[in-house]
């Protein structure tokens, strides 16, 4: 499907995620293992955030700007631990991807 749309969806980006959160109980502090529900939550904030950069807070959470995402989880039936798949698209002509802080490549 993706092949057929990549020209709308020119940027592709990976998310590598810790496998385990820190959950706060009466009894302390603990760790669990990542689940899907908690890779969603963390997709849109990424989303969110990446929203907010490109187009501005007012204009993503007011006017409702934002891109185009088409996210996959993987891992989830396998031994791989789990990360997400993003293709972005709707970038904005006047907008460069490597003057975004949160797309910039981490060495």
């Amino acid at each position: 499907m993706l092949c057929s749309r990549s020209a709308q969806y020119p940027y592709a980006l990976t998310l590598t995620l810790k496998q385990t959160l820190a959950v706060s109980t009466a009894a302390g502090v603990t760790g669990r293992a990542l689940r899907r529900e908690d890779c969603i939550r963390i997709a849109k904030r990424f989303q969110q955030k990446l929203n907010r950069q490109v187009f501005g807070k007012r204009a993503a959470e007011v006017h409702g700007k934002g891109l185009r995402y088409l996210v996959v989880l993987e891992g989830e039936r396998s031994n791989k631990h789990l990360h997400l798949h993003l293709a972005i698209g709707g970038m904005p002509r006047h907008v460069n991807p490597n003057l975004v802080p949160i797309l910039r490549q981490r060495s």
